[in-house]
C-alpha cells in the first residue's frame, strides 16, 4: 500500500511537472524592459527632473520584480490608445476599472478632491448641492468624475470654469477671481508653494470621496508582477520614502 501511494505521488508530481514545463513552453514570458506611458501632472507625474508619486511608486514596484522601465510623456488619452496597441507595456494613472484586453493593478496611491478658499472669504459646505451658491475653478474634464449632482450644482453657480493649466487655478483663487478651487490636495500644495503665495488658505471642505489610482497594464503577467512588487516596496520602506519626499500626505 504505501509502495502504492508513493507511486501515485511520484506520478502526481511527474505530470505536474510536465505540465509546467508544456506551460513554460506555450506562455510567453514578459519582456523585462517596459514602457511606461504618463502624462505629466506634478507631483504625481513629473517630466524634469523625471519623478513624482505615481511614477516612482509604479516604476520601484516593477524595478523590485526586475524590470527596466523606460518613460514617455504623452496625453493619457493618447497612452490609453498606445496601451491597447501594445506599443507601450503600461500607462499610469487610471481611475476606471478593467478594460477589455486590459488589466488593472492594485492601488498605488490614494488622490484627494478638496475645495479651497481664501479665509477672507468664508464659504459654508456640507454638500455637493451647496456648489451652485460659489464661484467655482477646477481641472479640466472634472464633470466626468464627480457624477451628475455635481455637474448640476455647477450649471446653477454664478460661474464655473474648468482649465486645463492647473497653476492658473491657484491664480484665480488668490486673486479672488472665484470663491472654490476644487484639486486635488498634493497638486494644490505643489502649485501653491511654487508661485510662492502667502496668502491665508482655509481649505479641507471635505465633500467628495477619496480616489484611489491604479496603472492599466496590457499583460496580465506584468500585472501581477506589478501588484507583488508594491507589497514588498512596501514592506521594505521604499514606498513610504516616496510618500516623504513630496509632503502633504
Amino acid at each position: 500500500m504505501k509502495s502504492f501511494l508513493l507511486a501515485l505521488l511520484l506520478s502526481f508530481v511527474a505530470i505536474s511537472s510536465s505540465a509546467q514545463a508544456n506551460a513554460d513552453l506555450t506562455i510567453p514570458k514578459p519582456n523585462k524592459s517596459l514602457i511606461l506611458a504618463t502624462s505629466e501632472g506634478p507631483p504625481y507625474m513629473i517630466r524634469d527632473p523625471l519623478g513624482g508619486l505615481d511614477i516612482e511608486t509604479v516604476v520601484s514596484s516593477l524595478e523590485q520584480q526586475g524590470y527596466q522601465v523606460q518613460v514617455q510623456f504623452m496625453s493619457l488619452h493618447r497612452a490609453m490608445a498606445e496601451l491597447q496597441m501594445k506599443r507601450v507595456d503600461v500607462i499610469v494613472p487610471s481611475f476606471a476599472p478593467d478594460q477589455a484586453d486590459l488589466y488593472t493593478g492594485d492601488p498605488h496611491i490614494l488622490y484627494h478632491p478638496t475645495l479651497f478658499s481664501l479665509k477672507s472669504n468664508p464659504v459654508t459646505l456640507t454638500s455637493i448641492d451647496d456648489l451652485k451658491h460659489y464661484r467655482l475653478a477646477t481641472f479640466q474634464g472634472a464633470g466626468g468624475y464627480f457624477g451628475s449632482a455635481f455637474i448640476q450644482a455647477c450649471e446653477q453657480a454664478p460661474e464655473y470654469y474648468e482649465h486645463r493649466d492647473m497653476s492658473r487655478l491657484i491664480d484665480l483663487l488668490i486673486n479672488q477671481r472665484t470663491d472654490l478651487v476644487l484639486l486635488d490636495r498634493r497638486i494644490f500644495h505643489y502649485f501653491y508653494q511654487q508661485a510662492g503665495f502667502k496668502k491665508a488658505i482655509s481649505e479641507y471642505h471635505h465633500i467628495f470621496n477619496d480616489v484611489p489610482a491604479m496603472p492599466v497594464f496590457n499583460n496580465p503577467a506584468i500585472r501581477d508582477d506589478y501588484n507583488q512588487g508594491l507589497k514588498d516596496i512596501k514592506k521594505l520602506g521604499i514606498y513610504q520614502q516616496i510618500m516623504d519626499k513630496y509632503g502633504h500626505q
